[in-house]
């Protein structure tokens, strides 16, 4: 079909953008949705809404609150007649955008002379982030290139900066600008034409057992820090990887908000009398390798500009979603764009990102900022890459006094903004029976609402870690962010492995004493590892983030409900690193905590012996000493949990023994580092020790986990 007719914006508003569980914690993403349709709506007086042709709504998460066809139960709250359609569309990210694009798609054929496109999306209710249940197919990690689409966001951002070499100073500088222009914008008043205000009401008790109603207007972003500092956002932990550089401060922010734009046709504008704002140039998307997902907007402007018979010299305002600081920059640099045209007024590292809804209520800004300025070019669509789907979408605009206007913007949840650090999936190598009965599976549900409100509302734990030095910059948007990170994991690529690992269970190789993990542990590891979980609450100087214990304690107890035989493996690791920490010589830190915080190397504890049981008192092992600083240590060790597997380079087993002068007793007793290979003087793995394990024992409920008997 071909366009037959111009298709031109008349009307856009937007609702103030609330930090996730800030303003608008208690307000439904269709009342949202409702608010802002019945202001567009009302911004062209006398219009018939019965002429409607569709109401297009992009939404990321079309699951619960705002699923059942949100588009549909938007516009009836709103009072529209129930002859006018709705429909909601999903592409992550770039939905609020493709819901503008395929809104005057509509009309520049001919189908309809009215359309409104609009964007809903809160974060605060969506389900886990990433939807009540994900489920892959197992069938697309058959091809390497695909296991991107696993990757959190954060981590494919880790991978943009590596590839772009875009530095944590360049970021960081990057998200200060963002945060002073918004608030600069604010102070100017520049938002204050775009956005409906939009009124909360909280109920509390009151006195003699009445209800109060507590009414607060919002008109402003909630986002935006005018404390924002070089030297604070340069005090921020990575929170993807833990030698990584993505921050919480550099990240979008998670939001909720909603934004419409209400388009027509030459005729309907006529007919009605409006003075329109744009006409509608142009749309592209384009698809580009999962695992950097974030660069979707160098593939998607040039076929827009193209598209559109435009030149990039000719654009003046440039919307570019803000995702994540190192995305944003690696697009910039690539297509050489000017940063002086970006996000004049800040993007979504400051002002939120509440997905599905950003290119609505990003449209309305530069449909505001051209009624501000009509000779100004404006370029405003989305340029994203949407979780999975890992693509990029544009999109141009033309002022009506011939200035050209265009809008990009990444798509992508920040997870921390997450990304779940890092979500490898349902097993490579999985048996069918396994793909077959997962989709009738149960389901683990991280109970996150109740760890925040124990953390934040019981403990206060803000209060607290601000009086300690190393802590005082955690604020609960990050402890959020770190804990449904971690609920993710937990629910998506541990719980889904947790059946068939204790089926299937662990296999020694009694030729070779090598123990094999089922289907999907060792991956599960590796991404674990490469996510940076290993090292949440390890010190610093060994490579740790430093996180407080209390937030490792809240991820490891989602872990174990999640997969206890799978989590009992870092689970022992965490156990010898903190032996060390605490108690090893310079010359063992050194050694070998850089390797068990990474994760490269897991650990256990050697304790239990056939004939003692629990008393330690009794064990047998000796340790006699060599002369050159070692130790030969004889004995047999039961019940040795994680003991031999092949998810690690090496495995570091503390082992008590006896010295040949020890006393009886438990006071005899002495702990010796025994690694499965020995360690080379430049920390490299060497050949093969003495210590090896002779069988398997199958425990109740874990008989993933190598639990083992060690000679």
């Amino acid at each position: 079909m071909k366009q037959i007719q111009e298709a031109y914006i008349v009307a856009a508003t937007r609702t103030p953008v609330s930090k996730r569980n800030g303003m608008f914690r208690s307000v439904r993403p269709d009342d949202m949705l409702a608010h802002v349709l019945r202001s567009v709506v009302g911004q062209v007086p006398g219009l018939d809404a019965s002429e409607i042709g569709d109401v297009i709504v992009g939404c990321a998460m079309p699951e619960a609150e705002q699923g059942m066809n949100v588009a549909r139960i938007g516009l009836l709250l709103a009072g529209l007649p129930d002859t006018v359609p709705g429909v909601t569309t999903n592409r992550f990210c770039a939905s609020g955008i493709q819901a503008v694009a395929d809104a005057a798609n509509q009309i520049r054929l001919g189908q309809a002379d009215v359309m409104i496109a609009a964007g809903t999306e809160s974060m605060s209710v969506m389900p886990q982030i990433m939807g009540n249940k994900v489920s892959l197919n197992p069938a697309i990690f058959a091809k390497q290139e695909n296991f991107g689409i696993a990757f959190g966001m954060g981590l494919t951002a880790e991978k943009v900066a590596e590839q772009w070499k875009i530095s944590r100073e360049d970021q960081d500088a990057f998200a200060l600008q963002s945060n002073q222009r918004a608030c600069a914008a604010i102070a100017a008043g520049h938002f204050k034409d775009e956005i409906t205000p939009y009124t909360v009401r909280t109920h509390v008790p009151g006195e003699g057992g009445t209800v109060r109603v507590i009414e607060s207007l919002c008109e402003n972003d909630e986002g935006p820090r005018a404390d924002a500092a070089i030297e604070k956002l340069g005090k921020l932990r990575p929170v993807f990887a833990a030698r990584g550089s993505v921050t919480a401060g550099n990240s979008s922010q998670m939001s909720d908000g909603a934004g419409a734009v209400l388009l027509m046709s030459e005729a309907a504008v006529k007919r009605y009398g409006v003075t329109p704002i744009a006409r509608f140039v142009s749309f592209s998307v384009a698809g580009v390798p999962p695992h950097i997902m974030g660069i979707g907007p160098i593939e998607a402007i040039p076929r827009a500009l193209k598209a559109g018979g435009l030149t990039q010299s000719q654009l003046d305002w440039i919307e570019l979603n803000e995702a994540f600081a190192a995305q944003s920059l690696a697009v910039m640099r690539q297509l050489e764009l000017d940063p002086a045209k970006v996000n004049p007024l800040g993007g979504a590292i400051a002002l939120g990102h509440p997905l599905g809804a950003t290119g609505a209520i990003r449209t309305a800004t530069i449909m505001s900022a051209m009624q501000r300025d009509p000779s100004s070019t404006a370029w405003s669509p989305c340029a994203s890459a949407p979780a999975w789907a890992r693509q990029g979408s544009s999109s141009a605009f033309k002022a009506l006094n011939g200035a050209d206007a265009c809008a990009s913007a990444p798509a992508i949840p920040p997870f921390f903004s997450s990304e779940k650090r890092t979500i490898v999936l349902f097993v490579r190598g999985a048996s069918r029976r396994h793909a077959i009965e997962e989709t009738s599976m149960s389901q683990y549900t991280p109970p996150l609402r109740d760890m925040q409100f124990v953390l934040h509302e019981v403990l206060q734990v803000e209060q607290a870690f601000k009086a300690m030095p190393a802590h005082a910059e955690l604020d609960a948007d990050t402890i959020n962010a770190v804990l449904e990170e971690g609920g993710k994991f937990a629910s998506e690529v541990l719980f889904p492995l947790n059946r068939e690992g204790d089926e299937v269970g662990c296999t020694l190789d009694p030729q070779t004493h090598a123990v094999t993990t089922p289907p999907g542990f060792a991956d599960a590891y590796r991404q674990f590892v490469a996510g940076g979980w290993a090292a949440l609450s390890c010190d610093p100087d060994y490579g740790g983030q430093g996180l407080p214990v209390t937030l490792n304690q809240a991820i490891y107890e989602m872990l174990n409900s999640a997969n206890q035989s799978w989590t009992m493996y870092p689970g022992l690791t965490h156990g010898a690193y903190d032996a060390l920490h605490a108690h090893g010589t310079p010359e063992q830190k050194a050694t070998y905590l850089p390797k068990l915080t990474s994760g490269e190397w897991t650990g256990t504890m050697c304790l239990t012996e056939p004939h003692a049981g629990t008393d330690l008192g009794l064990l047998r092992s000796k340790a006699e000493p060599q002369g050159d600083g070692t130790y030969r240590i004889t004995g047999e060790k039961i019940f040795i949990s994680s003991g031999e597997h092949d998810m690690a380079e090496n495995i570091l087993h503390l082992v008590l023994a006896r010295l040949p002068d020890a006393p009886i007793g438990s006071r005899g007793i002495s702990l010796f580092i025994v690694p499965k290979f020995h360690v080379n003087a430049d920390g490299s793995v060497g050949e093969r020790n003495g210590i090896y394990c002779g069988a398997i024992e199958h425990k109740m409920g874990i008989h993933g986990n190598s639990t083992c008997q060690m000679v």
